[in-house]
């Protein structure tokens, strides 16, 4: 949907459901946005409608010191910053495309990462750690 668009969808519904992984090009044509695709388009989303944050579900409670399928020992990391994240992902740590961490740090954008337990620690990406989590979730959204 287009910006426009959206927000009248906004204004009569309380939900709107809206596609992850592809994006339109100023032409109207479809396009992939690629591996991590619905994490850009999320944060895109985000940043359109000037949300508090945008929370990303994962198969995992955010981030870890080492892949905690493969270690059980990896660390939480509650928090960390874009610089750190993408220098993560340079180095392999894929749980966040590198496009929208780029795109929420040049917007200062805070991201949640969290998985579907509530229960479970997330991580918070943001410029610096006077984020928490807890304080970001209970936030409205827009």
């Amino acid at each position: 949907l287009a910006g426009r668009e959206l927000q009248a969808a906004l204004a009569v519904h309380s939900v709107v459901v809206v596609p992850g992984f592809l994006a339109t090009r100023s032409g109207g044509a479809i396009v992939s946005l690629g591996r991590g695709g619905s994490d850009f388009s999320a944060v895109l989303l985000a940043i359109g409608l000037r949300a508090v944050r945008c929370e990303l579900v994962k198969d995992v409670p955010g981030y870890f010191d080492d892949d905690p399928h493969e270690n059980a020992r990896a660390c939480h990391l509650p928090w960390l910053s874009f610089e750190l994240a993408l220098q993560m992902a340079t180095r392999g740590c894929e749980l966040v495309q590198p496009r929208a961490l780029l795109a929420a740090g040049e917007a200062d954008l805070p991201l949640i990462i969290c998985s579907m337990n509530e229960r479970a620690p997330v991580s918070v990406i943001s410029r610096s750690p006077k984020y928490e989590a807890t304080e970001l979730r209970d936030e409205p959204v827009a």
